[in-house]
């Protein structure tokens, strides 16, 4: 089976691989990936089920959960335009800020007016 992991996946693979084998302990493991040790117990438990398929991360090609909707991005990219089409994007959001006197989601509005 073909697996695709990441460097920080491969890296702990190894780790755990090494703590299953009794080269590492899983205090001194837990300091090396800077886990809890009960983290890394559970880690060990996976590995040692089903081998290093279980210490892929589920969420890989899943959106965040953390998100916008897209229609407050749309909200955004339209008010930028309409408005502050020639400021730069930090400006824009604290022109907006004063204009509309809030101070939400500050680094969203930067990042999303970039993409206007």
């Amino acid at each position: 089976m073909l697996l695709s992991m990441s460097p920080k996946e491969l890296n702990r693979g190894d780790v755990i691989r090494d703590i299953s084998e009794r080269r590492l302990r899983q205090k001194d493991a837990a300091e090396l990936l800077k886990l809890s040790r009960r983290h890394i117990q559970r880690l060990v438990n996976q590995y040692r089920g089903q081998g290093p398929v279980e210490l892929v991360s589920l969420r890989r090609g899943k959106p965040s959960n953390r998100r916008y909707p897209p229609e407050f991005k749309q909200h955004v990219i339209d008010i930028v335009r309409l408005f502050y089409i020639d400021f730069g994007s930090t400006f824009a959001k604290q022109s907006q800020e004063q204009r509309e006197n809030t101070q939400e989601r500050t680094r969203s509005k930067r990042n999303v007016s970039r993409a206007a």
